[in-house]
C-alpha cells in the first residue's frame, strides 16, 4: 500500500517570513507618515515667515517717509521703539506677531533710502523642520535657525 500525506495549513517558518514582511511595510508606511508630518510643518512655517513678512512691506509702504527716514530699521537682536509713534507700533506689533506665530521667532527691517529698497527677514528655530545647510546650527547643540528674507522697492513715485 503506498501512502500519500497531503500537507495542510502552514508551517510555523511561513508565518513568521509573512510576519516580517508586514512588520517591514508598516514600518516603511510609519516612516513615511512621520515624513510627511516633518514636511508639512515646515512648509507652514514657511508660509507663516512669507506672510509675517509681507504685512511689514505693507506697513512700510503704507508709511513711505518715515521707512524711507530709517524709522523701521530694526536688527534681529534689537528691541524696537517704545514710543507711540507709527513705526514704533509697528515694529512692536509686527515682533509680537513673530514671537507668536513662530517657535523662537525674530525679525529685522534694514531700509536702504538711496536705492528706496527694503529688505525684511524673518528668523526662527526650524529643529522640526529639514537639516540642511540653510539652517545648520552654527555650534553643535546650538537650535536649528532658519532665516527668511525678502527684499522689495518702496515709494516708487
Amino acid at each position: 500500500m503506498k501512502s500519500s500525506r497531503t500537507q495542510q495549513g502552514f508551517s510555523l517558518i511561513e508565518v513568521l517570513v509573512a510576519l516580517v514582511v508586514t512588520t517591514m511595510g508598516l514600518l516603511g508606511l510609519a516612516s513615511l507618515q512621520l515624513l510627511s508630518i516633518k514636511t508639512q510643518h515646515n512648509a507652514f512655517m514657511r508660509g507663516q515667515a512669507t506672510q509675517i513678512n509681507h504685512d511689514m512691506i505693507e506697513r512700510m509702504r503704507g508709511n513711505c517717509a518715515a521707512a524711507l527716514a530709517g524709522s523701521y530699521n530694526l536688527t534681529l537682536t534689537g528691541t524696537p521703539g517704545s514710543g507711540n509713534d507709527l513705526p514704533s507700533t509697528d515694529l512692536r506689533q509686527w515682533r509680537t506677531h513673530i514671537a507668536q506665530a513662530l517657535p523662537e521667532g525674530t525679525g529685522s527691517v534694514a531700509v536702504n533710502a538711496a536705492t528706496r529698497v527694503a529688505t525684511v527677514t524673518v528668523r526662527w528655530n526650524d529643529a522640526r523642520g529639514d537639516q540642511g545647510a540653510e539652517n545648520a546650527a552654527a555650534v553643535a547643540g546650538d537650535p536649528a535657525l532658519l532665516a527668511f528674507s525678502e527684499s522689495t522697492r518702496l515709494c516708487t513715485q
